[in-house]
C-alpha cells in the first residue's frame, strides 16, 4: 500500500484465524490490515478507503446508515458472503 492510500479494515462476523488468512491472502491484504468483529466493527469508518465485510452479520441500523453514508463519500464497501461448510450446503 502506498503511503497517500487509506487502509482497508476488514469486518469479519466472528474472530476466525484460519478464515482471516485465507481471506488476507486471497484478497492480498497484508497484516497492517485491521480485523474487528461483532459491535467493535462498527465505530468511525472516516479513515478507511475500503471496508471489506466477510460473513453474515447482524448489523445495527445506524451502522447500516454509516455505511451508506461511507460509499456515499466514495468508500468503497465489499460484502462477501459465508462460504456453505459442506458440499451438501450448497
Amino acid at each position: 500500500m502506498n503511503g497517500s492510500a487509506k487502509p482497508i479494515l476488514l469486518a469479519m462476523a466472528d474472530a476466525d484465524r484460519a478464515r482471516e488468512q485465507v481471506l488476507r491472502s486471497v484478497l492480498r491484504l497484508d497484516e497492517s490490515v485491521p480485523v474487528r468483529t461483532g459491535a467493535e466493527a462498527w465505530g468511525d469508518l472516516r479513515s478507511y478507503g475500503a471496508v471489506v465485510l466477510d460473513g453474515r452479520q447482524s448489523i445495527p441500523k445506524s451502522a447500516v446508515a454509516q455505511l451508506q453514508a461511507f460509499v456515499e463519500k466514495g468508500g468503497a464497501l465489499l460484502a462477501i458472503a459465508a462460504a456453505p461448510a459442506t458440499a451438501a450446503a450448497r
